[in-house]
């Protein structure tokens, strides 16, 4: 026996709404109503054909499926509309046809599925909403500490998270700082097995073994995990061994056997993109994206340099300095869209910086948005997109929201549709993530973790109770795998890190 696809379902509970009509109509002596039910079944037909076409272009070549035009055919018009889902792994498609009945009335049907980039291994989360996230379930919480989420063997100590991050079957978590210069900074763990605890790969990478600074910053692409090394120094001594300053790293995850780095690119004050401070130390990296072969960085703030900074990584083993655009300040958070970077940077007067990417060698600055609010605060810390539809996240801001739905169909004046006050003076609370599934967005806060339903973008509306984070503990990350959301996790009063895995009722 094999499943139904959508397809098949929506199709027969169609025709089986058709043809209990048809009988009823029968009984009733209209005939003249069966013509209008031979053309509302063929059009449901055509709308079927299309749809299958699509699944099976999908998995031969997902990135042929496009909108097709209206055009007319024995009387029916036929079009495909394709809406991206904001993985950019998964669309959604509609298969729609037109029609005149035997009355001369106008009809309409449509089909909607479903498809996915087969090859998108590395965009695990499942685009449409599972179960009932209205009731969100803590499956567990996870200690950073030797015995607990890691081995047994490793040395004791903090391991405040920075970022987490999923490839396929693999979470991993980095860690921003830890109490020992030589305590690891990049974790890998298997979560092959949702319902039980995640395997640790081995004890983990250090990005510098003379620092207790660690990586700001994880993303995954085309099978490889990179990672954006947040220390900086001056010293050639420190720097020798072309590993602690280099900004990125890169690491690879084999189907069988441990993770291992097999990649580096240092940037420094005698070439673009000039990543140096102004004590003269090697900026450290901030934020890291892939996209489609090529690596987006972003920079603490330099000394006259390119905080933004694109990288071809199509040779992960042998990183490529493209070019970069410079920004002025620190860049916190980098989200990458089709021809555009959306960046989310410490400036407050422009917390967001879109960047025109089409031609990766000529990077241009195509638009910026000055949030509204205290100077100083509510600086950008998160980004997610969904066609022109910007859901931005910031710093607390005492006069101001921290979230907020930008439009930004025309990049010369993006402007605000909807705003969402999360933080107040009493609890000041900074948007530390966000996540979109479907109509589904989730807001790491601080303290918390906030649902809404963005199906409207002029709206946040509440869509469950917020789930309030363990005590104690503040929000640092965000990352989802199939219908499970993971959050990263850092004690305030002594830094330890945690990782809690929570999915639908």
């Amino acid at each position: 026996m094999r499943a139904f696809s959508t397809i098949e379902i929506l199709l027969a509970l169609a025709i089986l709404t058709s043809t209990l009509v048809a009988v009823a109509l029968v009984a009733l002596g209209t005939p003249f109503m069966l013509a209008n039910m031979k053309l509302e079944h063929e059009a449901y037909g055509r709308a079927s054909m299309q749809l299958e076409r699509v699944e099976h272009l999908a998995r031969l070549d997902y990135s042929r499926i496009a909108p097709v035009a209206s055009s007319t055919q024995h009387g029916f018009t036929t079009s495909l509309s394709i809406e991206p889902l904001d993985d950019e792994a998964s669309a959604r498609v509609y298969s729609n046809v037109s029609w005149t009945d035997s009355q001369g009335e106008n009809r309409f049907a449509s089909l909607e599925t479903t498809v996915t980039d087969p090859t998108a291994i590395d965009a695990p989360c499942d685009p449409l909403i599972i179960g009932d996230w209205t009731r969100p379930r803590v499956v567990a919480t996870y200690q950073l500490s030797a015995g607990s989420l890691l081995p047994a063997g490793t040395p004791i100590d903090t391991y405040s998270v920075s970022d987490i991050s999923v490839l396929g079957s693999t979470l991993i978590a980095s860690v921003s700082a830890t109490g020992q210069a030589t305590s690891s900074t990049l974790f890998f763990f298997n979560v092959a097995d949702s319902h039980h605890t995640p395997l640790p790969f081995g004890i983990g990478f250090d990005n510098a073994s003379t620092s207790r600074t660690g990586f700001s910053a994880v993303t995954t692409g085309a099978g490889y995990v990179f990672a954006a090394n947040g220390f900086g120094s001056a010293s050639a001594a420190t720097c020798a061994d072309n590993v602690s300053c280099a900004q990125l790293q890169i690491f690879e995850v084999p189907e069988t056997g441990a993770p291992q780095r097999i990649g580096t690119l240092a940037f420094n004050k005698n070439a673009f993109p000039h990543a140096v401070t102004a004590t003269g130390a090697s900026a450290g990296a901030r934020a890291v994206f892939y996209y489609h072969g090529f690596l987006y960085l972003g920079l603490e703030k330099t000394s006259g340099g390119q905080e933004f900074v694109i990288v071809d990584v199509h040779d992960a083993a042998h990183p490529r300095f493209l070019s970069g655009v410079p920004i002025g300040r620190s860049v916190n958070h980098i989200l990458v869209r089709g021809s555009y970077a959306y960046v989310a940077t410490d400036d407050p007067a422009r917390e967001l910086t879109i960047v025109d990417i089409h031609d990766p060698q000529h990077p241009v600055v195509a638009g910026v948005w000055n949030a509204p609010g205290s100077i100083g605060f509510g600086l950008g810390s998160a980004i997610t997109a969904h066609g022109t539809i910007i859901r931005f996240g910031r710093t607390y801001v005492n006069n101001a929201p921290e979230l907020l739905s930008l439009a930004a169909d025309d990049l010369s004046m993006v402007h605000p549709l909807a705003a969402k006050d999360i933080g107040t003076a009493l609890s000041p609370e900074s948007v530390r993530g966000l996540l979109t599934r479907d109509f589904l967005t989730y807001v790491l806060t601080t303290t918390s973790l906030q649902f809404f339903d963005t199906s409207t973008p002029t709206a946040f509306t509440p869509y469950a109770m917020s789930l309030a984070l363990p005590s104690g503990t503040q929000g640092t990350a965000l990352a989802c795998r199939g219908n499970m959301i993971y959050i990263g996790l850092t004690r305030t009063s002594d830094g330890t890190g945690f990782i809690q895995a929570l999915t639908s009722s």
